[in-house]
C-alpha cells in the first residue's frame, strides 16, 4: 500500500470508525472518533469523540516529558506529525516530540465500542534518554457524570469514567501508573538506550458496565496485531491508486474512496445487506430510544440517487457492496413491484416509489465483475418494478408516460417548479406534469433491462418492452423546446408547455372581471397565499372560466386543496384552463395583496400581503437541472439563479447531461 506524508495544513483531521466490512457494527451505538493533528485545549496531537452527543467531549492525547520539559503542542515538536497510512478504521501517524526521539503512533477502531493503539517510543540519537510518556484522556460530561480518573480492575491501572449510560475504561500495557493530575494519565517513564525502543498497546472501550468496557478493552488489547493489520491491507487492496501529476489530487482520491467506505453501515434485522449513512461523524451513532427511530435523514435509509453517486466511489473495486445495496432496495419490494425511495436501517420507510435508476445500477455493477447469478437474482424484480412505475397509480392519464409523484424522487426537492415550502418557488404539484428526466430515466432503465435479458438469454421475458421505450422516446423528443433549447415540462392532460403572463391584482377579497383572459396554450392555475401576519387562511377561490375544449368550466379552491409549509399556502387547479373570465376571491384578510400572475410552466395566483416582496422569478433555463440519462445538449448558455443561493454559468461549447451532472472541461464552468 502507498505511504503518504500527509501534515496539517494538508489533512488537519480524519475521521475513524469501525469498518463494517471487517467487524460488525451497532447501529444504535457507533462511536465515532476524529483525528486531529492539532486541536484542543490543550492543544494536542488527539482522537476526540462525543460518544454521539453523551459527552461535551472526549480527547487522548500523548505528553512528552524529558528533564523539565514537558510537551503535548505539535507545534513545539521537532518534527511535526505526519499521517503515512489511512484507512476507514485505522491510521498511523508519526512525529517527533524531541530531537532524537522519535514516536510511531497506531490508531484502529476494532468495533462500534472499542478504539485501540499502539505507541513505539524509539531513541534515534547516539546518547541514552529518559523521558516520561503519558497517555491522557480528558471527558468533559454533558450533564451529570464523571470525569476520567484512576481506577484498578483486577491489579490493572485503567483510567475510568461515566457519561450518560456509559463507562469508557483506557487501559494500557508495559506497567503503567495512573495518575489524576494535572491531566488524567496512564503513564510510564522509559530508559532507552540509542537505537532502542519501548512499544506500548493501548485501549479505550465504553460500553454500559465498566466491567464489561475493561473486559472489552483487555481482550482488543491482546489481539494480533500483525494479524489484524493484514486483515485491513487485505480489505483495502483493491482500492484504485491514482498517479496524478498533483500529489495533492492522489490524496483527494484515496481520501474520498475511504470516506465512501466510512459511511458503509449495518446490517440490521429491518436490511439483510450492509448499506450506508450520509455522513458519519462524533456527534453521530447514537440512539437514545435503542432503536434508531429518532435518526435524521443522514442516517434513516439509503436513497437511489445517492445510492448512485456512492457507486461511482465504490467501482470497481467493490462489487460485493453495491450488490448488497441493491440488494437491499429489492429487500423492501412489495408483491405489485413497488420499492421504497428510501428503505432504512432503522426500520423506516417513506411510501415513495423509488427512481427508476436500479436497473441502471445493476448494470453498472456486473460489468465491474460480470458476475451473472447475481443478474438473475435481481432481473425479474427490477422487470417488475419498472412496470410498476406505468401502473394507473402513477400514470394518472394512462398513456405511457408516467409522473412523478413527489419532488424528493427527483434528487432535486428544491425545484424552483414544485418546492412549495419555498417562497421563491412556484410550488406546483410535480404529479400533474409530465417530466423529462422521469422519461429520460425509464427510457434507460428500459435499455438496461433489454442489455440484462439479452446477456441472460431471457428476452422472451421482455418481448412488450421495446413499445413502451418507443412511446418513452416520442415524448421525451416532444418535450424539447428548439427555441430555449431545453427540454420542458408538460401538462400530462394537454401534452403542452406553455409561457407565462402576469393577470392582474387587486387588494383583500373580492371579485376579479378578466374579460375572457385567454391563454396561447392551456394552463393551471396554481394560487400562492403568503399571508401577514403568518397563519393558515379559510382562503377560497372560484375560478370560471372554459376548458381545453372551449366548454364552461369552473373550479373552486376549497381550503383543504392548499397545502401550508412555513407560512405559505399553494394549491393548483385539478382542471386546466384555456380561458378565464371571473376570479372570486374570499377567506382571505382585508389589508392581503393579491397578485395574479401566470409562470413561465403554469399560470400563478400569487396572495401576499403589501409588506412583502414578491416572489423572484426563476430563469426558464433552470428546467435543463432535470433532464438526466445520457441526453445530448447543444452548445449553449444558461445562466440559473435561484434565490441568490446559487449561480451557474455554463459557456458556449457542447456539453453532455447524465445523471444529474454537467460534464465538461473545468473552463468552461463558472461557479
Amino acid at each position: 500500500m502507498r505511504e503518504w506524508n500527509l501534515q496539517r495544513p494538508t489533512l488537519p483531521s480524519l475521521i475513524l470508525a469501525a469498518d463494517a466490512r471487517l467487524s460488525p457494527l451497532n447501529y444504535y451505538d457507533d462511536q465515532i472518533w476524529e483525528l486531529q493533528l492539532r486541536a484542543g485545549e490543550p492543544a494536542a496531537l488527539s482522537l476526540q469523540t462525543t460518544y454521539g452527543l453523551r459527552a461535551r467531549s472526549m480527547r487522548l492525547f500523548p505528553r512528552f516529558t524529558e528533564n523539565t520539559e514537558t510537551v503535548t503542542d505539535p507545534e513545539q515538536f521537532r518534527n511535526p506529525p505526519a499521517i503515512h497510512r489511512f484507512f476507514p478504521n485505522y491510521a498511523l501517524v508519526t512525529c517527533a516530540p524531541f530531537d532524537g526521539i522519535d514516536v510511531v503512533i497506531e490508531y484502529w477502531v476494532a468495533f462500534s465500542n472499542v478504539l485501540a493503539g499502539r505507541i513505539r517510543v524509539i531513541n534515534s540519537g547516539v546518547t541514552p534518554r529518559n523521558l516520561r510518556l503519558e497517555w491522557t484522556a480528558l471527558l468533559v460530561p454533558a450533564g451529570e457524570g464523571q470525569r476520567m480518573s484512576p481506577a484498578k480492575f483486577e491489579n490493572v491501572h485503567v483510567l475510568q469514567g461515566q457519561v450518560q449510560g456509559l463507562s469508557p475504561v483506557i487501559m494500557m500495557t508495559g506497567g503503567v501508573e495512573a495518575a489524576s493530575s494535572p491531566y488524567p494519565n496512564l503513564g510510564v517513564t522509559l530508559d532507552l538506550l540509542p537505537g532502542l525502543e519501548r512499544q506500548f498497546s493501548w485501549a479505550a472501550a465504553a460500553l454500559a458496565d465498566p466491567t464489561a468496557s475493561f473486559t472489552l478493552a483487555r481482550a482488543t488489547v491482546a489481539r494480533d496485531w500483525e494479524g489484524e493489520y493484514a486483515r485491513i491491507e487485505m480489505t483495502n487492496a483493491p482500492q484504485l491508486e491514482i498517479e496524478p501529476a498533483n500529489p495533492d489530487w492522489a490524496a483527494a482520491f484515496a481520501l474520498a474512496q475511504k470516506t465512501a467506505l466510512n459511511l458503509i453501515h449495518g446490517p440490521t434485522e429491518f436490511l439483510p445487506h450492509a448499506s450506508w449513512v450520509q455522513t458519519r461523524l462524533p456527534d453521530q451513532g447514537f440512539s437514545l430510544r435503542s432503536d434508531g427511530s429518532e435518526y435524521g435523514h443522514l442516517w434513516d435509509g439509503q436513497t437511489p440517487f445517492d445510492t448512485w453517486h456512492l457507486a461511482h466511489l465504490l467501482l470497481p473495486a467493490y462489487p460485493a457492496l453495491m450488490q448488497g445495496l441493491l440488494l437491499n432496495f429489492l429487500a423492501s419490494q412489495e408483491e405489485n413491484g413497488f420499492i421504497d425511495w428510501k428503505p432504512g436501517l432503522n426500520g423506516r420507510r417513506t411510501g415513495f416509489l423509488a427512481t427508476p435508476i436500479l436497473a441502471s445500477l445493476a448494470w453498472k455493477t456486473y460489468r465491474a465483475q460480470e458476475d451473472q447469478s447475481f443478474l438473475d437474482k435481481v432481473f425479474l424484480p427490477l422487470l417488475k418494478f419498472f412496470n410498476y412505475w406505468f401502473d394507473p397509480r402513477n400514470d394518472r392519464d394512462g398513456n405511457g408516460i408516467p409522473e412523478w409523484n413527489h419532488p424528493v424522487q427527483t434528487g432535486f426537492e428544491d425545484n424552483p417548479l414544485f418546492a412549495y415550502w419555498q417562497a421563491w418557488s412556484q410550488g406546483a404539484d410535480i404529479s400533474l406534469f409530465e417530466s423529462p428526466s422521469l422519461t429520460a430515466m425509464l427510457y434507460r432503465e428500459g435499455q438496461c433491462l433489454l442489455k440484462i435479458a439479452r446477456t441472460l438469454g431471457r428476452l422472451g421475458t421482455v418481448h412488450d418492452l421495446n413499445q413502451k421505450l418507443d412511446k418513452l422516446k416520442t415524448s421525451l423528443a416532444r418535450a424539447w423546446d428548439a427555441s430555449s433549447a431545453t427540454y420542458r415540462y408538460q401538462d400530462r392532460e394537454t401534452h403542452t408547455s406553455g409561457d407565462g403572463k402576469s393577470i392582474g391584482r387587486r387588494p383583500g377579497p373580492g371579485t376579479i372581471n378578466l374579460s375572457r383572459f385567454r391563454f396561447e396554450t392551456p394552463a393551471r392555475l396554481l394560487v400562492r397565499i403568503i399571508p401577514e401576519p403568518e397563519g393558515a387562511r379559510e382562503a377560497q377561490i372560484r375560478v370560471t372560466g372554459t376548458g381545453v375544449n372551449d366548454s364552461p368550466l369552473t373550479e373552486t379552491f376549497a381550503p383543504e386543496m392548499f397545502r401550508w409549509a412555513l407560512g405559505l399556502g399553494t394549491g393548483i387547479s385539478r382542471h386546466v384552463f384555456h380561458a378565464l373570465e371571473e376570479i372570486e376571491i374570499s377567506g382571505i384578510q382585508p389589508g392581503d395583496d393579491v397578485l395574479k400572475r401566470l409562470y413561465s410552466l403554469v399560470s400563478c395566483i400569487l396572495v401576499r400581503t403589501s409588506s412583502r416582496s414578491s416572489c423572484p422569478r426563476i430563469a426558464r433555463p433552470i428546467f435543463c437541472i432535470t433532464v438526466l440519462a445520457g441526453l445530448s445538449l447543444p452548445s449553449i448558455r444558461i445562466a440559473v439563479r435561484c434565490a441568490m443561493r446559487y449561480s451557474v454559468s455554463v459557456s458556449r461549447r457542447p456539453a453532455s447531461m447524465r445523471m444529474g451532472r454537467i460534464v465538461l472541461s473545468a473552463q468552461g464552468m463558472k461557479t
